[in-house]
Parts: C-alpha cells; structure tokens; sequence
C-alpha cells in the first residue's frame, strides 16, 4: 500500500493500532514538508478483550476506542488499522505464470491447497505477486492472506459502534512493511529484518528490495519477558514489568 494513496483528497489520515493489551492512535497530517505525526494517544485496555487477535469482548473494545479518540482530543472518524495473530493466515506459495484474475479464481477454487479453510465464501482474502521465481523463470512467488470474516466483522462491528469508519484493514506486518518502505530508502537486493515486539505476539518481517519475502507471528512476546523477570525475581506483574520498560 502507497501511503500517498491514503491521502488523496484528505489531509488527515488517523491509524490505530489495537493490541492485547493496549490501544494507540496516531494521527498523521500530510504537509509540504512530508507526513508529520500531529496527535499521539495511548491507553491500556482490559485483559481479555482481546486474545490472539481475536475480539472476546465488543462492548468493551468500542467502550475503549471511544475513550481513547476522546482523551486525544482526535476528531477524525476515518481510520486505518490491522490485523494479526490467529486472527490471520499468511502463506508464500510458487505457482505458475497467470494473469492475475486467474490467479484469484485459482485460491478461491483451490483454497483448500493453501488454506485452512474449507469455504472461501466464509474468508475474507487477497494475494499479492511477488515476482518469477529466481530458478523457474515460468513461475511466480505469491503471498495469499486470509481471515475469516467473523473474525474481521467483529473488529469493524466494534469500531463501528465506537463511530469509527474503517478506511483500511491491513495485517500487522505489512504495515510494517508500508512504513519502512515510505520512510526509508533501500538497496534492490537490500534484506531487512523487521521486528515488533507486542505483548502477546511478536511479528518479523523480512523485506528484500522493498518487498516482503517472509513473515510470521511468534507468541513469546513482551508478557513472555514479564514472565520471566517475575518469576526469577520473585516480584510482582507490575514491580515486572516496571523492571522491563524502565530498566
């Protein structure tokens, strides 16, 4: 995603990042100087609204997102967001040279080759082509991401009850992605290795000449090192994790 495609005919773009165990918003104004964070906010949440990225409690997510979009004194009402975690599949595959058409019919009648899922009707789901294959010049590397689409409903039901409209719904590690590639240059066979840590899931992402060649979700995350500082210390969650963050 080009994040000049964002702003057409706006000035504003506001993303939120919904976490397990906690939400930001950062609203971006578009200048003639460049993109420029205008508004910064961010807020823990409940523990259990949200579990492997999947929503457990609605009413207390947009409970949330109101309050957050309040306090941050943030008006705009079109966002951008993301999803990760089990909530997501992500899988390269190599397949052969097609027209990208006939590649989308291709997953959608063959889904069960590279999904999970028995019913597309029940996924929401996109490609991108990354390129021919480096030793078959007749086939092309492919990322295919998927989510089901209770799943997904259950996030824009939330922010729609919170008055939010969702602009767009990426996955955690691709926007990853859109943002090294808008604030970095890179050489064509540069890799780069991108990590974010959260408190549940941490995401890598390995981009080669700003494209993603690999990505995946771990669970030993953020709480993992709480964990273990607590356990080793023999302190409290919260003497731990003051521990982690302040040293």
């Amino acid at each position: 995603m080009d994040l000049k495609e964002l702003f057409t005919g706006k000035k504003k773009l506001v993303g939120l990042d919904i976490g397990s165990s906690s939400l930001k918003l950062a609203e971006i104004v578009s200048t003639s100087n460049g993109y420029v964070l205008n508004r910064f906010r961010q807020m823990p949440i409940p523990h259990g609204v949200i579990v492997d990225g999947i929503v457990e409690n609605a009413s207390a997510l947009s409970t949330a997102v109101k309050e957050l979009f309040h306090n941050s004194g943030c008006r705009g009402k079109g966002i951008v967001t993301s999803l990760s975690g089990g909530s997501v599949i992500v899988k390269k595959v190599t397949l052969a040279q097609m027209e990208e058409k006939d590649l989308r019919d291709l997953i959608r009648d063959e889904a069960g080759k590279y999904l999970p899922f028995d019913n597309m009707d029940d996924v929401n789901y996109d490609f991108q082509i990354l390129g021919d294959n480096e030793y078959n010049p007749n086939q092309m590397e492919v990322i295919i991401v998927a989510a089901k689409k209770t799943d997904v409903n259950s996030y824009l039901d939330a922010l729609t009850a919170a008055g939010l409209t969702v602009t767009i719904m990426d996955v955690d590690s691709f926007a990853l992605e859109t943002m090294y590639e808008t604030n970095y240059e890179f050489a064509e066979d540069e890799i780069v290795v991108i990590v974010n840590i959260g408190a549940t899931l941490t995401n890598i992402n390995v981009i080669k000449g700003g494209m993603s060649i690999f990505t995946r979700d771990f669970t030993v995350a953020g709480n993992t090192i709480t964990e273990g500082l607590q356990a080793k210390y023999k302190v409290t969650a919260e003497e731990a994790e003051k521990m982690k963050t302040e040293g």
